[in-house]
């Protein structure tokens, strides 16, 4: 799968995807993920850009939006999938803190989502936590447009330019 934004053949293992032999992962490079290439700084600033185009605060999830759920098993794998959101609950207190003899309340709001596979999962979270939301592909091609303008306003160290590019 290529990557959205501007990347570079991976260093590591010259752009083949494989380098040393390891036996849970066999010769897959662990830098470039066995793709071949990665992001360069001005690339991944620019994914970033893009992520933060796709999430929403929890104070801001309403019922019907689809969310990613992201876990670990007990066993220690990690898992990740898109789940409808059936109940919000409204802000709450759900932890009391004592940092230095001063009580500070946590407050929290349960996000209740259904997915067919995993059945029903309820998500207590801090108002200022983030859920990426699932996109459709016209929203996720804006956006990648967006992510792609502000990468032509950057630099090669991933930094926003001072002046803006002339288009050509």
């Amino acid at each position: 799968m290529a990557l959205l934004f501007e990347s570079k053949t991976c260093s590591r293992c010259g752009g083949s995807g494989e380098y040393s032999y390891c036996q849970t992962h066999g010769t897959r490079c662990f830098k470039c993920h066995g793709k071949g290439e990665v992001l360069t700084k001005r690339g991944q600033a620019a994914q970033e850009h893009f992520n933060s185009l796709c999430v929403k605060p929890a104070s801001e999830i309403k019922v019907g939006d689809i969310i990613r759920v992201d876990g670990v098993t007990v066993g220690g794998g990690f898992f990740k999938y898109f789940a409808e959101v059936v109940e919000v609950s409204a802000p709450h207190v759900y932890a009391v803190q004592t940092v230095d003899g001063v009580k500070k309340d946590t407050v929290g709001i349960d996000i209740t989502s259904e997915s067919k596979k995993f059945g029903r999962c309820k998500h207590t979270t801090s108002g200022k936590s983030d859920f990426r939301l699932a996109q459709s592909k016209e929203e996720k091609t804006a956006k990648r447009q967006i992510a792609l303008e502000y990468q032509a306003n950057l630099t090669k160290a991933g930094t926003p330019r001072k002046r803006k590019v002339k288009a050509a």
